[in-house]
């Protein structure tokens, strides 16, 4: 760092800065989900396995907009949703903690 005052006279600094960085296992889990049945006609049964958080759903339609959010517990291992979508294409979103799984799937009468 460089300062200056207005005589003219100027000094450098320097500033160490320490940054902590914390790993742990837990930050490289995969999260292991299926959607089922994919397409479907009625309902989807999301299936989580070694889910060691809460988490949480969130469905998206083509556009982005959201259609249907639900909170998920650590100890559910099935979940039924989507029986109130009109058929079409959606993107789900399970978030864990830090972390976000991706999932495509499709409704059709």
């Amino acid at each position: 760092m460089r300062t200056g005052n207005s005589c003219g006279n100027s000094g450098y600094r320097t500033l160490a800065t320490a940054i902590v960085c914390k790993e742990t296992d837990e930050d490289f889990v995969e999260i292991d989900v299926k959607v089922f049945p994919n397409p479907s006609s009625t309902e989807f049964t999301l299936q989580l396995n070694h889910l060691t958080k809460d988490a949480e759903l969130i469905v998206r339609d083509v556009t982005g907009r959201i259609v249907e959010r639900r909170k998920l517990a650590a100890d559910e291992n099935n979940i039924i949703f989507g029986n109130q979508l009109p058929r079409g294409f959606y993107i789900g979103e399970l978030w864990t903690n830090r972390k976000m799984k991706s999932l495509k799937f499709s409704k059709w009468y």
